[in-house]
């Protein structure tokens, strides 16, 4: 019998050994793509939930789940919803009141409120994250936060109603914003509804982003009343009424515009406008004539202010950077044009250059060319908003292209005012201030832009809440301000007046701390020396004034707000025959030296201003260790503290006559705290507390530039919970709303952690040894607290 037999063939082991190594390259692909998407999307507490959620929904039995519904119902009172999917309906049963009765009936037992945790006292309720909403939670956390914009919501859901047309995103927002504003006694878990979603995907998305197509829906919707508004109360070609030059002339004509301007006013009263609404102007102005062809209107409803690639800072300076003027070098100028070929005078120059006509060269008309110049744009506030929103842009791009996201920290405050300098307006207010801003929820994030994390921080009431997602947790101003992660700033106008007023500055005096009220008003009379501490409630800056009451003659420090500061000063100037030799700042700081030149337009006579080469108006910088005198009694050492700015000086005084000492420290040293490394190192603040300020006297009394104590206290109980000098310090802040001056040198050494990072136990809490790495450590901790 034949055989056939076939050769071993090595192309058939190599495709083998070619389809196995696909084989592994793409299992390889597949692992690392799981990776990479897979396990940020686990990262979520929330997601996991969700997705737990669902899927144990899905084993659930629908009859049950009906059954279930209908006996809560029951319990409840309620009517049973049409047809609904299992989820919906199980979110119904347990948000329904049967649930909670059955519970609230349970605890009534004895021994079982020790297994059932109590509701919540007066909470708000959270939002429920499915997609990674968060950005969409946070965002409509904070326009439940602003009363003027859900007042434009409800005023605009009349106007849909009496005009005939559908608002579905107005109304929407109507029932949502009043149910995130209602207190409830349980924790209450809300989703928003189909219309409010947007962008639903699995990757993280942009917040503002959102804000912005809410608004546009907002305003599209919003158009839709107006037309319908304005056409009843000018029917018709009245509307589009055009008068001829002849008709200018009449009586007629006069009362007819007379009447259209009537008219036009009250369309405008009757349209609620969006409190979100605000103009920016722009102007283009040549640097070489002066001439301006005048303002560009642009609206905007979120004002986008960039990081770029700054370090820590202050709002304001980022708010002084978007508004300072920007050159652009070789831009043609008609002006210019028509001076270099003789084709203006001076008189003309001048009043063209103020009049904003738009001008046009001979020159330019027969072809020739034109000059160039360098013009300066500026971008200023034309009509601010009622509902400020700011948004910091984080987003920077390397070599490559690549996107990534500045995390440097932003120090805000919870009144913005929003000064001359910020606006373009024919004449300056009284005040040296448009408008003043009260902060009601920020939005911080955390993580990288894709798959990050935004939380909410809003204000209910005089209460601050965290939001974060289905969580509602309670916490101070103090600890919303060290958020310095944010990404949205949600502001509300407000009255001229301060928020919180004080009608006499607290006068503080050399005595001990402890020391009796009468003590210490006998004291104010014997002392040679004074210091007010000015506190007018509109943030928690400090002002001192300090005077010598032999002679008296003093100095101001730190006058940031004029609107606060000056008042008291010019009272202590007429009424107590106040000679003020200087201003004096701590550092450059706009919430310590921002108020420096319009002080100074309030006084009779001009003063210098001494501080750091970088302060307001400075007039004279001294160098470490230098001396000057306040009066015959005072002697004032400035002593260099860099780290927090570069600029930093903290001023050391003695009154030598009663041998009583008293240090200002700005932002360098807190009560129990220390101010942030905005320009410095943790080797500079080391050697700024423990070796500068450490050497004064123990005696030497502390007044900071801000009331942070409290805030310090809760992270000192955290590192150190059974320290009792932080425990004494912790019954001084609960026994005093302001502790300026109530602690000493000495007193900081001991409860201030920031003053003991050479010892054992701060090593062991944070891990490290050299003394600079462990200052480093601890206000990283402070930052993240």
């Amino acid at each position: 019998m034949n055989h056939l037999e076939f050769p071993e063939s090595d192309t058939l082991h190599q495709q083998t050994e070619v389809s196995q190594r696909l084989q592994a390259a793409l299992i390889t692909v597949a692992i690392a793509a799981i990776a990479f998407y897979g396990f940020p999307y686990l990262a979520y507490e929330t997601t996991i939930k969700r997705t737990m959620y669902e899927f144990g929904i899905s084993l659930i039995p629908t009859q049950f789940v009906n059954s279930l519904q209908r006996s809560a119902a029951t319990i409840a009172g309620r009517s049973v919803a049409g047809s609904q999917n299992k989820s919906t309906a199980i979110q119904h049963i347990y948000e329904g009141s049967g649930v909670s009765s059955v519970v609230s009936r349970a605890r009534s037992l004895s021994g079982f409120d020790k297994l059932v945790p109590k509701a919540l006292e007066s909470s708000f309720s959270g939002l429920g994250n499915w997609d990674n909403s968060c950005y969409q939670n946070s965002v409509l956390q904070g326009l439940a936060s602003l009363s003027a914009f859900k007042a434009f919501v409800e005023r605009s859901c009349f106007m849909f109603e009496r005009a005939g047309v559908e608002g579905g995103t107005h109304k929407a927002l109507d029932v949502f914003l009043n149910q995130l504003q209602e207190a409830v006694d349980t924790r209450r878990t809300l989703w928003p509804p189909s219309i409010l979603k947007s962008m639903n995907t699995w990757q993280q998305q942009d917040a503002q982003e959102y804000l912005s197509k809410i608004m546009d829906a907002v305003d599209r919707e919003s158009a839709k009343y107006h037309h319908i508004v304005a056409r009843r109360v000018a029917p018709g070609f009245a509307s589009l009424r055009v008068q001829s030059s002849e008709e200018h002339q009449n009586e007629g004509a006069v009362l007819q515009r007379e009447k259209d301007e009537t008219l036009r006013r009250i369309v405008e009263a009757l349209l609620p406008r969006n409190p979100l609404d605000g103009t920016l102007s722009q102007i283009l102005r040549c640097q070489k004539c002066g001439y301006s062809e005048g303002l560009s209107l642009m609206p905007f409803n979120c004002l986008t202010l960039n990081l770029g690639l700054g370090g820590h800072c202050y709002l304001e300076d980022l708010l002084n950077a978007y508004t300072d003027p920007e050159l652009i070098e070789g831009v043609e100028c008609d002006e210019c044009t028509r001076i270099a070929n003789g084709e203006v005078t001076d008189s003309e120059r001048s009043s063209t250059s103020q009049a904003g006509d738009v001008l046009t060269s001979d020159s330019a008309a027969k072809g020739q060319p034109k000059a160039l110049s360098t013009k300066a744009k500026q971008i200023l506030f034309g009509r601010l908003p009622q509902d400020l929103v700011i948004h910091v842009n984080r987003s920077i791009f390397d070599d490559w292209g690549n996107q990534r996201k500045n995390t440097s920290l932003i120090n805000f405050p919870i009144v913005l005012e929003i000064v001359n300098d910020w606006v373009a307006s024919i004449g300056e207010p009284a005040s040296g201030r448009h408008g003043s801003y009260e902060l009601k929820c920020t939005v911080t994030h955390s993580g990288r832009h894709d798959n990050g994390h935004y939380i909410a921080y809003g204000k209910r009431g005089k209460e601050w809440y965290s939001f974060n997602d289905e969580v509602v947790t309670k916490l101070s101003q103090e600890q919303v301000l060290e958020r310095g992660n944010v990404f949205l700033l949600f502001y509300e106008l407000i009255d001229q007046e301060p928020i919180l007023n004080v009608d006499v500055p607290e006068q503080v005096d050399t005595k001990s701390p402890s020391s009796s009220a009468e003590e210490q008003d006998e004291a104010g009379t014997e002392s040679q020396s004074e210091v007010l501490a000015e506190r007018v409630g509109s943030s928690n800056n400090y002002a001192y004034i300090v005077s010598d009451e032999e002679t008296k003659e003093g100095v101001i420090i730190d006058p940031a707000n004029p609107e606060e500061a000056g008042p008291p000063l010019q009272d202590a100037i007429k009424s107590k025959g106040l000679k003020l030799k200087s201003i004096v700042n701590t550092h450059h700081h706009w919430d310590h030296s921002g108020g420096n030149s319009k002080i100074l337009s309030q006084l009779p006579e001009k003063v210098p201003v001494v501080g750091g080469k970088d302060c307001q108006a400075v007039s004279e910088t001294p160098a470490d260790r230098s001396k000057f005198s306040i009066g015959k009694n005072i002697e004032v050492t400035a002593l260099y503290t860099p780290c927090h700015t570069q600029d930093s000086i903290c001023w050391f005084m003695e009154d030598k006559s009663k041998d009583e000492r008293a240090v200002f420290t700005g932002d360098t040293l807190f009560i129990g705290g220390c101010g942030k490394f905005f320009e410095g190192t943790p080797e500079e603040m080391h050697v700024a507390l423990n070796k500068t300020l450490a050497s004064l006297p123990d005696d030497t009394k502390v007044f900071p530039g801000h009331e942070y104590t409290k805030s310090n206290v809760k992270f000192l109980i955290k590192v150190a919970p059974s320290d009792s000098a932080v425990q004494k310090l912790q019954k001084l802040a609960e026994d005093n709303k302001e502790t300026q001056g109530l602690s000493t040198i000495g007193e900081e050494k001991k409860h201030n952690l920031f003053m003991r990072v050479d010892s054992d136990e701060m090593r062991k809490a944070t891990g490290k040894q050299d003394p600079s790495e462990v200052m480093g450590a601890l206000r990283e901790m402070k930052n993240n607290s």
